[in-house]
C-alpha cells in the first residue's frame, strides 16, 4: 500500500490552520467572561506544562539528578532570574548530582569484589527475593550441557518459566546465547515417555556487566519450544 506524503502534509496543515482560524472566524465579539478569558489565558502554560514535565524526570540518567534541578529551576524563576540563568542553573545541579551519584556508586562496593559474578548473584537475590512466593529458584542447577547460574521453577505449571544467566564483560546477548548453546531450557521439558509438566513460556533473561563502566544490562528472550 503507497502512500503520498504530501497527502499528510496538506491534511496537517489544514487540521493546525483549522484549529487557529475557527475561534477567531466564530468568535467575533470581544469574550467578556472572566471565566472563559482566564482559562484561555492559562492554557499555554498547562499545555508547555503538560508536554515537558513527564520529560524533565527522564531526561537524565537519574530521577533525583532530575528532581533536584527541576526544583533549582523553580526556586531561580521564583528569583525572577532569566530564562537562559534558569536553564544554566538547572544544568549545573544535575551536572553535580549526577557526579555524586556516580562517585557513590563507585565507592559502595569495593572494586575487587563488586566485579565478581558472585556480588552479581546476591543482587539478583535481592531483585528476585519477591518471587519465591510464585517460584522455586535454583542457583547453579545441572541444566542441558551445562550448570545455569539461576533457573526459576513456577509453582502454577502454567506460568512462564525464567532462566537467568550472569555475564561479566559480556552482552546480554552472548548469556542468553548461552542459555539457548548448552540447552539449558530442557530442564522445563518432559522426561522421556513422560509428561509435560510446565506449559507457559519459556523466557531466558541476560544480564551483562562490565567491570572498568560498572554499567549493567538486560535482555530478555523468549524461547522458542
Amino acid at each position: 500500500m503507497s502512500h503520498n506524503i504530501y497527502i499528510y502534509i496538506l491534511v496537517m496543515a489544514a487540521v493546525t490552520y483549522l484549529i487557529r482560524m475557527l475561534p477567531l472566524a466564530l468568535s467575533r465579539k470581544e469574550i467578556t467572561s472572566p471565566f472563559i478569558r482566564s482559562f484561555l489565558y492559562y492554557v499555554p502554560y498547562a499545555c508547555l506544562a503538560a508536554m515537558t514535565f513527564p520529560a524533565i524526570l527522564f531526561a537524565t540518567d537519574s530521577v533525583i539528578s532530575a528532581a533536584v534541578g527541576f526544583i533549582v529551576a523553580l526556586i531561580a524563576a521564583y528569583k525572577e532570574k532569566s530564562l537562559l540563568t534558569v536553564a544554566l542553573f538547572a544544568c549545573a545541579a544535575v551536572f553535580i548530582v549526577e557526579r555524586i551519584l556516580e562517585f557513590a556508586h563507585n565507592t559502595e562496593v569495593p572494586l575487587l569484589s563488586y566485579n565478581h559474578e558472585t556480588e552479581l548473584s546476591a543482587i539478583v537475590n535481592l531483585v528476585y527475593l519477591a518471587a519465591r512466593d510464585s517460584y522455586r529458584v535454583e542457583r547453579e542447577d545441572k541444566a542441558g550441557t551445562g550448570y545455569v547460574d539461576f533457573i526459576f521453577y513456577p509453582y502454577d505449571t502454567t506460568a512462564d518459566c525464567i532462566i537467568l544467566e550472569l555475564k561479566v564483560d559480556h552482552t546480554p546477548d552472548e548469556a542468553i546465547a548461552q542459555i539457548i548453546d548448552k540447552k539449558y531450557a530442557l530442564k522445563f521439558m518432559p522426561k522421556l515417555a513422560g509428561q509435560k509438566i510446565y506449559t507457559g513460556r519459556i523466557l531466558a533473561v541476560g544480564i551483562g556487566y562490565w567491570k572498568e563502566s560498572k554499567k549493567h544490562s538486560c535482555k530478555v528472550e523468549e524461547i522458542s519450544k
